[in-house]
């Protein structure tokens, strides 16, 4: 899809600008067509170019659309068969099925399709670039007397195409790229269609009807086609006044973001580096944090690069950046990517879990990460206590006792230079199996299990072996002892 990636974001100023107040097109959202009766002029047959603006909606009920054909089921003169599932195609009946190649949906995009019997080239060009090629015979088109049609063909439903269009155009001569790309973005007034050779039609619907510019093919909406107001293809820019939108153009065009900033979390002392993706002309760039301008210094660096850098991450670096960047007639900002030297935690400790002597309570970090730490139970900070607790002051707790009243709700308080970081918490209880925050029957009947089954070893035993509280790997008396006191209590502490 990088193909259709140029000419597709919309600028500061433009030359088309001016039309975007009236510009009306031909909105096919909920299907239908317009249909233009069948006329001499339409029945070319050694050269042809059609070209439109169009928005593809992605969510078309129907797999197939022909925006714009004179055929009727398996039969016709041509057709345009654009698929937003799939490649599409173009047919010249007789002579020419080009496919493989694909139109963005949901976005205004240029289309064009020429053809001749003196080049034998057939060719799809989106938003000015040809994408699609093919040899044809020196034939002439296929004729039939039936409708022009824009949108569905009539009773042949199954082709309805959703979607917008505009600037339909329609000639007996192939023209070339250059040509077509120099005028995408113009507006031809009936005086001036009726006075070009080789157009056959030109509907613009800024009357907000069909009526062709030439006076010839006037065309009448119907099954549910309706004219709007859109002025969102208007918008590409001509900042060099060449009457080529820019962004069809290497080294010009608008400014556009081509990815954010990325927000970053890093250990203090550590180097932050920001970046500024855009596609376009960019010629200046100016960093912020918390929206005032940054200037280079012993530690900052690419304040007006693309690259920003700040080397020895501290506390007062903590902030939000982003970037201003000018270029042509274009002025963009990237979003604000928030830099953070406070505790990182890769890994938090289970959610909830049955209680057990040493159950090992631990905070993945980074390594040599320079931070403290401070476990609480219960909102309350807990220090090491023979038999009780140990590691209170590390990233790893331990509870060393299977009392069940020293179950609780656990958490850490990390510390460093930059601020602190609450991990998240854990839920810990004694015999409470299923983690229901009760010691109940269902537990009863995990334990009974397990009691049975005897050897933390054997692999019948519940994964974890849990109800082996005092860690002397069986699950005996001494461990039912200790359940017959949390079944009792039933409420985890």
């Amino acid at each position: 899809m990088s193909r259709f990636a140029l000419g597709l974001s919309l600028a500061c100023s433009s030359v088309a600008a001016a039309n975007t107040a009236s510009n009306g097109v031909l909105s096919l959202d909920s299907g239908g067509r317009v249909e233009v009766p069948h006329h001499p002029s339409q029945s070319t047959n050694s050269a042809v170019t059609i070209e439109f603006w169009v928005r593809m909606d992605s969510g078309m009920v129907q797999q197939y659309g022909r925006p714009f054909a004179k055929r009727h089921g398996s039969g016709g003169q041509f057709s345009v068969n654009m698929l937003p599932r799939s490649t599409s195609g173009v047919e010249l009946f007789g002579i020419s099925d080009l496919g493989g190649w694909t139109c963005p949906t949901n976005q205004w995009v240029h289309f064009a399709t020429t053809w001749s019997s003196a080049s034998q080239k057939h060719r799809v060009y989106i938003n000015g670039e040809q994408v699609a090629e093919t040899t044809t015979p020196a034939w002439a088109v296929s004729q039939w007397d039936g409708s022009l049609s824009f949108g569905d063909t009539g009773d042949f439903g199954t082709w309805r195409f959703q979607g917008r269009l505009d600037n339909i155009r329609y000639w007996n001569v192939e023209r070339t790229r250059d040509q077509i790309r120099a005028h995408a973005t113009h507006q031809l007034t009936p005086a001036r269609a009726a006075s070009i050779p080789g157009l056959i039609g030109s509907w613009t619907f800024d009357n907000l009807d069909a009526a062709d510019g030439t006076g010839v093919n006037n065309g009448t909406a119907r099954s549910g086609a309706v004219f709007a107001l859109d002025a969102a293809w208007t918008g590409y820019s001509d900042c060099n006044l060449d009457s080529i939108p820019d962004a069809w153009q290497p080294g010009m065009g608008p400014l556009s973001l081509t990815a954010p900033v990325d927000g970053l979390s890093l250990l203090p002392g550590t180097t932050a580096v920001f970046t500024a993706s855009v596609s376009g002309p960019a010629s200046s760039y100016q960093w912020f944090k918390d929206g005032l301008p940054l200037i280079d210094n012993a530690r900052i660096s690419g304040s007006t690069t693309s690259t920003l850098q700040i080397v020895n991450v501290t506390d007062s670096d903590q902030g939000f950046y982003s970037a201003k960047i000018e270029g042509g007639c274009s002025t963009i900002e990237t979003n604000a990517a928030p830099l953070s030297c406070k505790p990182i935690i890769l890994q938090s400790a289970p959610a909830a879990t049955p209680q057990k002597r040493t159950l090992a309570l631990t905070l993945g970090v980074p390594a040599n990460a320079p931070y403290t730490y401070a476990w609480r139970r219960n909102g309350v900070p807990i220090a090491n206590l023979a038999g009780v607790y140990s590691g209170a002051f590390t990233n790893t707790l331990r509870i060393l006792s299977p009392d069940f009243a020293r179950g609780g709700t656990f958490d850490c308080v990390l510390t460093d230079v930059c601020g602190q970081t609450v991990s998240a918490s854990t839920r810990v209880c004694l015999a409470d199996f299923n983690l229901d925050t009760s010691v109940d029957d269902t537990d009863f009947v995990t334990f009974a299990r397990d009691y049975d089954t005897l050897l933390c070893s054997d692999p019948a035993m519940s994964s974890g072996c849990f109800a082996d509280f005092n860690n002397d790997t069986v699950v005996d008396d001494a461990d039912f002892l200790l359940f017959a006191a949390a079944y009792n209590e039933l409420l985890c502490p």
